[in-house]
């Protein structure tokens, strides 16, 4: 793959992941550009992100969400109410501070990760986390 290529991926991928109703089938790969999700999810990691809509997700998961223009990618530590109008809280593992999202600002559930490197490495799961919630 060139790198021209691989631009328009990650432009289609940020594209579909800024859609307010984000419905796309499959999985979307957008890269972890900060060590936020650290040790657990290295920087440099492509995220193999999977649309809200169609995944179930709540406590413990990573997903991400839109703050202002950027996607972030953090895992939701609590629960707060519950149907379309719920909001979490959400923290960085390596993060010292947490912050609110609102459900309808989470565009998709980290399902798993490439490590940074050879393109042909095997994709680590990232499933629920209660331990790190």
């Amino acid at each position: 793959m060139t790198g021209t290529d691989e631009r328009q991926q990650r432009l289609d991928a940020w594209l579909a992941l800024q859609d307010p109703d984000p419905d796309f089938a499959g999985t979307v790969v957008l890269p972890m550009l900060t060590g936020s999700m650290a040790p657990r999810i290295p920087v440099g990691a492509r995220l193999l992100i999977a649309a809200a809509r169609r995944t179930p997700f709540g406590v413990g998961h990573v997903v991400v969400f839109v703050r202002g223009d950027k996607l972030v990618a953090h895992r939701l530590i609590l629960a707060l109410g519950r149907g379309p109008d719920a909001r979490f809280v959400e923290k960085g593992d390596w993060n010292p501070a947490a912050g609110l999202v609102r459900r309808r600002d989470i565009r998709g559930v980290v399902t798993g990760y490439i490590p940074a490197g050879p393109a042909d490495a095997a994709p680590i799961a990232v499933g629920r986390s209660r331990a790190a919630a």
